[in-house]
């Protein structure tokens, strides 16, 4: 096997293939950016791919069609009924006989290794347990790495931090999006470093347009005064914490200040309860997942992430590509983003009033400059191949080597 640096870009049939898995129902920030990694295996590499995806997940499904027209002879779609709950691991133990059908599939797949995509690691377990039967070299795709027990109210979370511990092992590797997530899988889970693989969010900024504010809240049936906050991801309480935004900002909103949130997801319904009746005075406005998010940043003043755990978010990201001003939890990784001024204190309702009070004011005032970002399409590429060759080590895979 040559090194990583010399490793062949032809396209075609005879180029290798991985298996790419993820059977989340919800199209999310990590879906996006497990795309993101698609496309550059196609860009640096000479592998093809097949993608074996929840076929409830039909904004993945068109996203996937949209790749597969670019690269029609590179990329095969396996959708399954396949999907994860809300307790993914407890559930693969009623749930053997789609575990068996998955390995099966794997095996007739025969792919050089597998990359399966996991939000966190309980997420796609049956991924990357069918792989790990069917003897098929997998890493995982992991946007978040902190532990469950962060994370607010959430069931048995001591516990399933601990059973984690094992989860973490499954795989031959582990593709993370930051340094720190890489110094966690080493300090907290004992991996392997040369099994780690830093690749960073990357967003195309030539697939944002700024639009005038005026219309692109008319596209969005917007008023076109007044200060627009908006949230935006999955709508996941936990995880995401648009309730607590919600509350916080309930005094605040009005005709001169209203919240768009933006997302969908499994706490849709509560959401709407909660908010019911600020949406009937229109100081809050709920829409799902939009073709275009330029859209909905052209349209927005502030963009607040009252998050209880993330990994390095795509909104974030877009946002700063525009120069908004980011409101955030302070926890990792927006402390390395955002001064201390535009975080508050994660779940924490009057702090994040009293940041958004502060947000305005400077807004009013003329105080705020933007920070922008810029990135490099190419930043990823050495990590890309060194992941390929580290899985395909004499051609057995990252388990004999």
């Amino acid at each position: 096997m040559t090194g990583p640096a010399t490793l062949s870009t032809r396209d075609g049939a005879g180029a290798r293939r991985v298996l790419f898995y993820d059977d989340v129902t919800v199209f999310g920030g990590h879906e996006k950016m497990a795309l993101s990694l698609l496309e550059q295996l196609f860009r640096f590499t000479g592998y093809s791919a097949v993608f074996v995806f929840a076929k409830k997940n039909r904004r993945l499904a068109q996203e996937l069609k949209l790749l597969q027209e670019k690269y029609p002879d590179r990329l095969s779609l396996v959708p399954t009924r396949y999907a994860s709950g809300r307790m993914p691991t407890l559930e693969m133990f009623w749930q053997l006989p789609q575990l068996v059908a998955l390995v099966r599939l794997f095996k007739s797949l025969a792919p050089a290794f597998a990359i399966i995509v996991q939000g966190n690691v309980e997420l796609s377990i049956k991924g990357l347990v069918a792989a790990r039967v069917a003897g098929i070299p997998a890493v995982s795709y992991l946007p978040y790495v902190g532990p469950f027990s962060d994370i607010p109210d959430l069931p048995l979370a001591g516990l399933r931090d601990l059973c984690n511990k094992l989860l973490y092992k499954l795989p031959q590797g582990h593709v993370v999006i930051a340094d720190a997530h890489r110094k966690t899988l080493i300090e907290d889970q004992c991996l392997c470093s040369t099994r780690l693989f830093v690749l960073r969010n990357l967003v195309d900024g030539d697939q944002l347009t700024e639009y005038p504010k005026t219309d692109a809240r008319e596209k969005l049936g917007l008023p076109p005064s007044g200060v627009i906050i908006t949230v935006l991801g999955r709508l996941h309480f936990k995880g995401k914490g648009q309730d607590v935004a919600v509350r916080a900002l309930s005094g605040l909103l009005g005709k001169d200040l209203r919240l768009l949130v933006v997302g969908e997801g499994p706490d849709r319904e509560q959401l709407m309860q909660l908010a019911a009746p600020h949406v009937s005075d229109g100081s809050v406005v709920l829409i799902d997942w939009v073709e275009n998010p330029s859209v909905v940043y052209s349209a927005t003043d502030i963009i607040l992430m009252p998050s209880n755990l993330e990994g390095v978010p795509l909104v974030l990201l877009e946002a700063l590509l525009f120069g908004k001003m980011v409101l955030a939890s302070d926890i990792p990784p927006f402390d390395e983003y955002l001064p201390s001024d535009r975080r508050f204190q994660a779940g924490d309702e009057e702090s994040l009033r009293q940041c958004v009070l502060r947000a305005l004011s400077d807004l009013q005032g003329g105080a705020y400059t933007p920070r922008l970002v810029t990135m490099d399409s190419d930043m990823n590429r050495e990590e890309v191949l060194r992941l390929v060759h580290s899985m395909t080590v004499d051609g057995k895979g990252a388990r004999d080597a």
